[in-house]
């Protein structure tokens, strides 16, 4: 029955994360009637992978209304065959149908069954990340979308994903003395993974986490994360990110007395220069969407405020593939800019107010907004 579905939630280092660019307006009532559509058993049973034939098989998709439940396969191994539980993936639906469609507001969002091997394989200290990967570490990814999109893939190009092995290589880093090889590696490969989430797309279908072919991209941004800006609400900066930034081709002028603000509920975001600035809104794109990864939508830390400034001599560094145009988080903005993501803790009623605000002056001098009211 559809008002019946049990939930599973994530088993770490599994997880799970809800995100606009999965879609909006899902409606819970049409996620469960999708789910029925699933099959069901509790046995466990081979499905093939891109083999349609099968009774039992991977990429496959059931939809009713405005919402569709699609279970892929995840990683770049040449895995044939995967052992999954039918009724797991079912309840895995119900999870993120839980989480997303009812928790965060009718928005789409995904999970991982199977993240353990990747994880620690990526971890071994002498793991070529530019060999094949072997079959065990093949994961899935169950997808809530609206019927309209294509299969996202979000196991293969969700920036989350990258995040993620950077999460567990820095709680690796800290057994080990920073001074010794094993602490030097693995800081190496949390700036490494960090910059490769910088490069992905939430949502996007074009650069996959286990790409590393291409030419040096040197980093010259900063992404950090500060507690001292608040907890904006994840749901209200994806507002901003995708119904308030303007066409990529269209330009923004900012300087020292010229900031834009953008806002939504719980959201601010601030767009500064040093010096006047011409800025497309491709290169306030490409660093929003970082900044969002990093700091707002972390798939294992809680939401916090964050920036994203000119460094040029950036931590982050890898080889990474660029973009066509060649703008990607790890060069989008230019010396002089800032891009702040924070959450306001006074009311404004005018551009006058943004700028001579407590929050904003603390903000723009990279202070803790929080002794000027009440998050």
């Amino acid at each position: 029955m559809a008002n019946t579905l049990l939930l599973r939630p994530p088993n770490p280092p599994d997880f799970s994360t809800c995100d606009s660019s999965f879609g909006q307006g899902l409606i819970h009532a049409d996620c469960l009637t999708a789910a029925t559509f699933l099959q069901q058993g509790t046995d466990r049973i081979p499905y093939l992978l891109d083999n349609p034939s099968s009774p039992y098989f991977l990429p496959f998709s059931v939809h009713h209304g405005s919402c569709q439940i699609t279970v892929e396969r995840a990683g770049p191994a040449d895995a044939t065959v995967l052992s999954l539980i039918p009724d797991q993936i079912r309840e895995l639906a119900g999870y993120i149908t839980q989480e997303c469609v009812v928790n965060s507001g009718g928005i789409g969002g995904f999970i991982t069954l199977g993240m353990y091997n990747v994880v620690n394989y990526i971890l071994r200290p002498h793991t070529d990340l530019n060999a094949p990967y072997p079959d065990y570490t093949t994961f899935i990814t169950v997808t809530l979308t609206r019927p309209e999109w294509s299969l996202r893939s979000s196991g293969n190009y969700d920036p989350s994903i990258a995040l993620l092995f950077s999460y567990y290589a820095y709680l690796q880093a800290q057994i080990f003395p920073r001074n010794t090889d094993l602490g030097r590696l693995y800081d190496q490969i949390v700036q490494l993974w960090n910059a490769k989430a910088v490069c992905m797309n939430r949502g996007g279908t074009s650069t996959p986490w286990w790409y590393f072919e291409g030419s040096q991209t040197p980093n010259q941004m900063t992404y950090e994360c500060d507690t001292g800006l608040g907890s904006p609400t994840p749901l209200d900066c994806t507002d901003i990110e995708w119904n308030q930034l303007r066409p990529a081709s269209e330009t923004l002028e900012v300087g020292p007395n010229n900031v834009t603000f953008l806002t939504r509920n719980t959201c601010y975001l601030a767009i500064s220069a040093s010096i006047a600035t011409v800025l497309t809104w491709e290169q306030i794109r490409m660093a929003v969407a970082a900044l969002m990864s990093i700091c707002v939508q972390h798939p294992l830390q809680p939401s916090q405020g964050g920036r994203a400034h000119f460094d040029a001599q950036g931590q982050i560094s890898g080889r990474l593939r660029k973009r066509q145009n060649g703008i990607t988080g790890l060069n989008a903005l230019p010396p002089n800019t800032n891009i702040t993501i924070f959450k306001q803790t006074e009311p404004w009623t005018s551009s006058v107010d943004e700028l001579n605000s407590c929050t904003w002056r603390a903000v723009s001098k990279g202070e803790s907004a929080s002794t000027c009211g009440t998050p």
